[in-house]
């Protein structure tokens, strides 16, 4: 009796695992799919030369906005801000924290009021580049080039993490950079 049991037990376990390995490659299958859908949707030249690797390697210079007039360093102090832009300063609280936003001509940023880190950039206009020279009004394909590939959540966004910060592509229609953020996570 308790042979039969324990081999009814067995069977019952095996089919449950193999109902189980079966969902998880058809949910495996439909999420590549997904994705391959995902990546159609863009404009036919936004990924043809695109390198379909992993995403090239950042460091802790791909989170700095640097040109002549301007540095921002992400995770840097507010007072090492340099720029020559003209701000509106504003106070925001939300639920989680209470924070400054400074909105500068080309960009805006937020800060930590207690010890003024800066933890969200976000450009607003072709005038600044990342560091890798990728601005708004690029292709998609031109931050792939410069990046490496990596898939979306949609068509329209495409994060790079590094080290408890990301940097977000938002793409547009025809497939071109139409904003991007930084932000400390």
């Amino acid at each position: 009796m308790i042979k039969a049991k324990n081999l009814l037990l067995a069977i019952v376990l095996l089919v449950t695992l193999t109902s189980c390995a079966n969902d998880f490659q058809s949910t495996s299958e439909r999420h590549e799919q997904n994705q391959t859908a995902e990546n159609i949707t863009l404009p036919p030249d936004t990924t043809e030369n695109a390198d379909k690797s992993t995403p090239v390697g950042l460091s802790a210079e791909d989170f700095i906005v640097e040109d002549e007039n301007t540095f921002i360093e992400l995770g840097g102090n507010y007072e090492t801000l340099k720029t020559s832009e003209e701000i509106v300063e504003a106070r925001y609280l939300d639920e989680k924290r209470a924070y400054d936003t400074y909105v500068y001509t080309n960009f805006i940023i937020s800060t930590e009021p207690v010890n003024n880190t800066i933890w969200f950039i976000n450009l607003v206009t072709f005038e600044l580049k990342t560091s890798r020279g990728i601005s708004i009004g690029d292709s998609i394909s031109d931050v792939f080039e410069k990046y490496g590939f990596v898939d979306g959540d949609s068509s329209e966004l495409y994060v790079y993490h590094y080290d408890g910060k990301k940097m977000t592509f938002y793409v547009d229609k025809d497939g071109k950079v139409s904003n991007i953020i930084f932000e400390i996570v």
